[in-house]
């Protein structure tokens, strides 16, 4: 989509209008934030939120129950949170995870303040947590194991050792996503994680 396109989509839908209108760096209008001088990576990031944002809200346009929410102090509390990490990361899963975050408020299909969590936990992902995330998932498919170990012999470009890869799993059964039983003793590195109803959640919001 060019930025003639990204304007018309905002000019015709009363929801986009007022999700643009709650970014701080948008000045209220979508033509300041398209003008900017940013850097190019600046730019490309934004426009491709909005376009991911455009697919997610397709269907939203009339929405009642949307435009009521988008108007609430939550919702633009959310739009703020958001906003600043948007340009953060080059990873493009994270854009796609806010504009599903995004239509998940206003189609009320999670609570705002999960959501709100959510946020936080896709703003501190960076590559390597996202191509993590994708192999565990493939694990978890196809009803492998997942260890220190078994991520040492699979991720071959970290290049970390089945404790580092440990240390990685712990980090992120902290964060809710993954889980291990405790009556047991294991040695380092083959400590197995389960997967929890998050971590499913997390991966659909990141389209992973």
């Amino acid at each position: 989509m060019d930025m003639l396109g990204i304007s018309k989509w905002y000019e015709e839908n009363p929801i986009a209008r007022i999700i643009v209108n709650a970014i701080p760096y948008a000045g209220g209008s979508l033509d300041v934030a398209l003008s900017s001088k940013w850097n190019k990576y600046n730019n490309d990031r934004i426009i491709e939120m909005l376009e991911k944002l455009e697919a997610e809200l397709a269907d939203l346009k009339n929405s009642t129950l949307g435009i009521r929410v988008a108007e609430s102090e939550v919702f633009f509390d959310l739009i703020r949170q958001i906003a600043p990490v948007v340009t953060q990361s080059r990873c493009p899963e994270t854009r796609t995870g806010y504009a599903r975050i995004i239509r998940s408020a206003l189609t009320r299909s999670e609570s705002i303040p999960d959501l709100e969590d959510m946020v936080r936990q896709i703003s501190d992902f960076r590559e390597k947590d996202i191509i993590c995330l994708r192999y565990l998932k493939q694990l978890y498919d196809s009803g492998q194991i997942v260890s220190g170990t078994v991520l040492s012999q699979t991720i071959k470009e970290f290049r970390l050792t089945p404790i580092e890869f440990e240390s990685l799993l712990s980090r992120y059964e902290n964060l809710g996503l993954l889980d291990h039983p405790r009556n047991r003793i294991t040695g380092r590195g083959n400590i197995a994680f389960e997967k929890s109803r998050l971590f499913d959640k997390m991966v659909d919001l990141l389209g992973l």
